[in-house]
């Protein structure tokens, strides 16, 4: 097991110590100079923990965290960016989750526009295949919603392509 409290907290099942590894994390934010912008590697750790504790607890407060973050992360980054497919499937994954669970269909189409464009930017196979995977799920989702069958078309086309 790592000792680093941050990889603890993203696999924890307990949503105290995900709950006390947030708090932890917005006091040491909230310590940096104003002049000093927080580092990308730290918002993200914090909105993906966000993500966990909604995941472990259904606060809507928790996935909207971690939009909040998702969004000021991804606004400006440019395509090179090491983190780019990764901050937009992210955030793409927590607005699926937050239209499954308010209904909130303008959620689902920012969703299926920001993992539209993490694939499209994605460098490495491995976040392709994620950001994939991400944006199939949340086409289904839309399809469901609306009856739109090109979503479905969509997804589907992405999830034989993942399989074969």
């Amino acid at each position: 097991m790592s000792d680093d409290p941050i990889e603890r907290a993203a696999s924890s099942s307990d949503p105290d110590y995900v709950a006390a590894v947030v708090n932890e994390l917005v006091m040491f934010l909230r310590s940096l100079p104003p002049t000093e912008p927080a580092p990308d590697s730290l918002l993200a750790n914090l909105a993906a923990l966000y993500y966990r504790r909604f995941c472990l607890t259904g606060e809507t407060e928790a996935v909207e965290a971690a939009i909040a973050i998702g969004r000021q992360l991804a606004e400006g980054m440019p395509p090179d960016h090491a983190a780019y497919t990764e901050v937009r499937s992210n955030l793409g994954r927590a607005l699926t989750s937050l239209f499954e669970t308010l209904q909130d269909a303008s959620a689902l189409d920012e969703a299926v526009a920001v993992l539209s464009e993490a694939v499209e930017g994605a460098a490495e196979p491995s976040g392709k295949q994620a950001a994939l995977s991400n944006l199939g799920s949340a086409l289904y989702a839309r399809h469901s919603a609306t009856g739109d069958t090109a979503d479905v078309k969509r997804a589907a086309g992405i999830f034989t392509d993942l399989v074969v």
